[in-house]
C-alpha cells in the first residue's frame, strides 16, 4: 500500500489494484483525482460552463419568485459583462 497525504489531512491509501481506501474523505480525494485525470477542458470552456451554471441559478431564482425580473436582468447583464460573455450564450 502506498500512502498519499499532505498538510495534516488524513492519509489516503492506494491499494495495489489502484483503488483507494481509508475513510469518506479519502474516497472524495480519490474521486477528485479521477476527475483531474479526465481530459483537460480549455479555460474558455470552463468559464462558459460556469457562466451557464450561474445563469441557470438566476433563472431559478426568478422562477421561484426570489428575485424580480429587473433584478434578474441586471444580474444577468452584470454577469455577462464580468465574464465577457455575449448575449448569444
Amino acid at each position: 500500500m502506498e500512502t498519499v497525504g499532505n498538510h495534516g489531512m488524513p492519509a489516503v491509501y492506494q491499494t495495489g489494484d489502484g483503488t483507494c481506501g481509508s475513510d469518506e474523505r479519502a474516497a472524495a480525494v480519490c474521486c477528485n483525482r479521477e476527475k483531474n485525470d479526465a481530459p483537460s477542458v480549455s479555460r474558455e470552456e470552463k468559464n462558459r460552463q460556469l457562466f451557464l451554471r450561474q445563469k441557470k441559478l438566476l433563472d431559478l431564482f426568478l422562477e421561484k419568485g426570489a428575485i424580480s425580473r429587473a433584478q434578474h436582468d441586471k444580474s444577468l447583464h452584470d454577469l455577462r459583462k464580468k465574464m465577457g460573455m455575449d448575449s448569444s450564450v
